[in-house]
């Protein structure tokens, strides 16, 4: 199971990105993971994401 963590943003948009890939996906040549997701921690960003950073500005 690899490891993911989110950032969640003012705007209410999120961006999921690797953490660390799993023993399988280390050792398979295309990093594919035949398991789940597992979302190890989430992150609340003080700001709104790039899309919409014009916007608020």
């Amino acid at each position: 199971m690899c490891d993911w963590e989110e950032f969640v943003f003012t705007c209410n948009h999120s961006a999921i990105r690797l953490k660390s890939y799993c023993h399988f996906a280390r050792n398979n040549s295309n990093h594919a993971c035949p398991s789940v997701k597992v979302l190890r921690k989430c992150w609340r960003q003080g700001v709104p994401c790039e899309s919409c950073a014009h916007l608020y500005s």
